[in-house]
């Protein structure tokens, strides 16, 4: 039920952001709000959150008809490369000593932590997917990706967390 509900949910932002790029005749390299949901999921779940968001990838990439190569260079191929990463980034905070465990108090350190998160996981999705394009050459990542990537990246994180604390806010009991 959970990897439904997480895929059918990534679907959506992803086709919500082929519209919006379609509408805007923006190139659809980058992932906005997806972003959000993947860091998230990998917060609250770990290394499930690749099986329980993957399914939503795997759709996605059927529904557009890509390739290999178009995959990889895509917005979805990028998710896909993030998917794999958000958990990974997570854990390297582990190791450095960092408390990533779930709070859902509110606190601000949360936030921030999910924030950094993010970061690395974008970071190691732009590193694994120059790896693979370097194993299949057909496209290129420059600074010129890169950097709006990244920045988009945590653009849909930011707007996806004060989204859901927006909805935190307004399900808390008023006192």
């Amino acid at each position: 039920m959970r990897a439904a509900t997480l895929s059918g949910v990534l679907v959506i932002l992803l086709q919500m952001h082929g519209m919006v790029c379609s509408a805007l005749d923006c190139e659809r390299q980058y992932v906005i709000l997806g972003f959000g949901l993947i860091v998230l999921a990998a917060w609250l779940y770990g290394w499930r959150s690749i099986v329980y968001l993957l399914p939503g990838i795997i759709l996605q990439a059927v529904m557009q008809g890509y390739g290999y190569s178009e995959l990889l260079a895509s917005a979805d191929g990028h998710a896909l490369m993030a998917t794999i990463c958000a958990p990974f980034a997570f854990t390297t905070m582990r190791w450095a000593g960092i408390n990533t465990e779930v709070d859902l108090t509110g606190g601000r350190r949360v936030w921030k932590i999910i924030l950094l998160a993010g970061i690395k996981a974008s970071a190691f999705a732009l590193i694994l997917r120059s790896l693979l394009t370097d194993l299949h050459p057909t496209q290129t990542l420059s600074f010129d990706i890169a950097y709006p990537t990244v920045l988009s990246n945590l653009a849909g994180l930011a707007i996806f967390m004060l989204i859901l604390i927006g909805i935190f806010r307004a399900t808390q009991p008023h006192r």
